[in-house]
């Protein structure tokens, strides 16, 4: 489950998506959510948030022309985690659409 106390300001009904993957007998406890949200100066932004549930999330930031740029780049990482072994926890509705059929 994502660790709310580490990152309060992510809530799954912000996100595309959250993954976990865990192995007990690997001692894998993983997770990996997608969000896109907007910067201080109004540009589309793909938020990456990964980590070992329950703890601080790691973060990266992509800044990208247009929101449709980050839905594809947002579905080239969808693939990556399904490749990976990572478990769909929750996507959202509208990115049903573009999981079905990329533009």
């Amino acid at each position: 489950m994502l660790d709310q106390r580490n990152n309060r300001n992510a809530k799954w009904n912000d996100c595309l998506a959250v993954w976990h993957s865990v192995d007990p007998e690997q001692n894998r406890y993983r997770f990996y959510v997608l969000s896109i949200e907007k910067d201080l100066w109004g540009n589309s932004c793909l938020i990456q948030r990964w980590g070992r549930i329950g703890k601080k999330a790691r973060e990266k930031v992509t800044v990208a022309a247009d929101e449709n740029e980050l839905k594809k780049f947002a579905f080239n990482i969808f693939q990556q985690r399904m490749w990976h072994g990572y478990e769909l926890v929750y996507h959202a509705a509208f990115l049903h659409d573009t999981l079905s059929t990329p533009a």
